[in-house]
């Protein structure tokens, strides 16, 4: 889940705000990386369990705000995280 917080935060910080087009290779490599890695999610899980990802991932952001946080969410935190729902917990311990 790395590749998300490091898009979002490439396109809602990083490039808007500090390096501006000149992050924009990275930021596309950024949104091809994700972009694949939900392909492969989706063969692994099923439904609703990208929906739990998708929370967690929206849950860890909303807590750390911060650009510079993107580093942050290691596998401990963000599964920390995550398994206080069980069924986002469990969904990732399926991809591990």
């Amino acid at each position: 889940m790395l590749v998300t917080f490091m898009r979002m935060s490439l396109e809602e910080h990083w490039q808007p705000k500090v390096f501006g087009e000149s992050v924009r290779p990275m930021l596309e490599t950024s949104r091809q990386a994700e972009t694949n890695l939900w392909l492969l999610l989706a063969q692994q899980l099923k439904a609703p369990q990208p929906t739990h990802v998708r929370s967690a991932i929206a849950e860890w952001r909303r807590q750390h705000p911060q650009p510079e946080e993107v580093l942050a969410p290691r596998a401990v935190g963000f599964a920390t995280l995550a398994a206080q729902d069980n069924s986002v917990g469990r969904d990732l311990r399926m991809c591990s």
